[in-house]
């Protein structure tokens, strides 16, 4: 894992006061229902937002990184209610924070590779949350944005579903104050996923 990422986790355990207390008790009561997954198979997350293309990218990539940093048995996938493409804003907030990105050129839905060490790679695109590459059973489905939450009421097969939604950056785009609303809201999905593995790896000592 490259320094700049640990940097940013090494930040997020000093930050959790930032966390409202609300949200924090929702946090828990999503590790406790984890703890009680009794099962040797890692935890199986799906992160959906409507277009999987901003929030949900950030949830997969945020999960994958801490799980490998904390050494918890956690796979994690992303999903929509529809299929897009990954924003190239979300992309850019990812490079800035010290993701190697690579997307694949000349198609309308690309497929990106996301690196943050050497060989430490998260394959992304756009698809939906029941897409062949995500898990068919054994999950959980976590709810990143209130649109696919309302619309979405009931996610087959899934072990239990959460909400935990997040503000929409598409609001800014093209406007002064995009870069740095993509940046809050990325470091907010890190700051609170990193909270829930540690509520994990308590678990797990």
């Amino acid at each position: 894992m490259n320094q700049h990422i640990k940097s940013i986790i090494t930040q997020f355990e000093k930050e959790d006061h930032h966390i409202d207390p609300k949200r924090k008790d929702q946090i828990q009561g999503i590790a406790e229902t984890l703890k009680q997954q009794h099962s040797s198979r890692p935890h199986q997350l799906i992160f959906v937002c409507t277009h999987n293309s901003r929030r949900s990218i950030f949830g997969q990539v945020w999960a994958t990184v801490l799980a490998n940093y904390y050494e918890i048995p956690l796979e994690s996938y992303s999903g929509g209610t529809e299929v897009t493409s990954i924003n190239d804003n979300a992309l850019t907030c990812l490079s800035h924070l010290g993701f190697d990105v690579k997307k694949q050129q000349n198609t309308s839905n690309p497929k990106v590779k996301v690196s943050y060490g050497n060989s430490d790679t998260i394959r992304c695109f756009s698809k939906l949350y029941n897409d062949a590459e995500n898990p068919s059973k054994n999950f959980f489905a976590v709810m990143l944005c209130e649109h696919a939450a309302e619309n979405c009421p009931f996610i087959p097969n899934a072990l239990e579903r959460f909400n935990l939604t997040y503000p929409d950056p598409k609001h800014f785009d093209d406007t002064p104050h995009q870069d740095d609303e993509y940046k809050k809201v990325a470091l907010e999905v890190g700051q609170e996923l990193s909270f829930l593995m540690r509520q994990l790896q308590n678990h797990n000592q």
